[in-house]
């Protein structure tokens, strides 16, 4: 009789025990969850940011010109407003926008911030200091049309105007091979188109060559990653 009492009391004591104790057990269980919680919260927070960080920095072009269009954006000429798809064709305004940054990085020279406007239509600091160096020129009437796309014979004459106003050797005209669809050039930029395709890179390429086939194609539009190209291969020369 006595031994089953003391088995009771042990018993008891034993209950009691586990009770005080478990209050704790619980509390450094639910710790420990909240803390593997809040870790792994973190983590794929981090992850998150990471992979937000990566498809901001994606950059959409053609494989043949990820390589220049690299470059352009570490030598900083690149304008926010083309860094969103460079398959796109470039704009009168976004090509001042490259080629002035380009002239800048060049050059050292700072570029007009208070300057005026000569045309009617737009009032960009930019197009402004670009026409004043003789980069591009308006469309007639005062206008300058910023949004119009721009084709091939005018980025040839522009990127011409660019290497002068840099101070950057071109090659010569008369040295150029002659493109099978020259009859399609405008009379304006036809020096200027054999001017730039026979400008040497530093590497012994050209800055702007032909499509293809012997041609030139001066009226098909030029795109945000050809101008970006072109822009680099410039930078390069003396």
């Amino acid at each position: 009789m006595k031994k089953n009492i003391k088995k009771i009391v042990t018993a008891v004591a034993a209950a009691a025990m586990i009770m005080q104790c478990a209050p704790v057990y619980a509390l450094q269980v639910e710790e420990m969850l909240v803390l593997g919680g809040d870790d792994n919260k973190t983590k794929a927070e981090t992850e998150l940011k990471e992979e937000s960080s990566e498809t901001e920095e994606k950059i959409v072009c053609s494989a043949w010109a990820e390589g220049e269009v690299k470059k352009a954006l570490e030598i900083g000429i690149v304008p926010d407003e083309i860094k969103d798809d460079y398959t796109k064709k470039i704009t009168r305004g976004e090509f001042c926008k490259l080629a002035v940054n380009t002239y800048v990085k060049k050059t050292g020279n700072e570029i007009e911030k208070d300057i005026e406007s000569p045309f009617s239509d737009v009032n960009d600091v930019y197009i402004s200091n670009a026409s004043k160096l003789n980069i591009v020129s308006g469309i007639g009437d005062g206008l300058f049309a910023p949004d119009k796309e721009i084709t091939r014979q005018e980025a040839a004459v522009m990127l011409v105007n660019l290497a002068n106003a840099a101070g950057i050797e071109t090659g010569k005209a008369e040295e150029s091979e002659k493109f099978a669809d020259e009859d399609n050039f405008a009379a304006w930029a036809n020096e200027k188109i054999y001017t730039i395709a026979s400008t040497k890179t530093a590497d012994g390429g050209f800055v702007m060559k032909g499509t293809g086939g012997g041609k030139f194609s001066p009226l098909d539009n030029y795109t945000r990653e050809q101008a970006a190209a072109t822009m680099v291969r410039l930078y390069g020369n003396d």
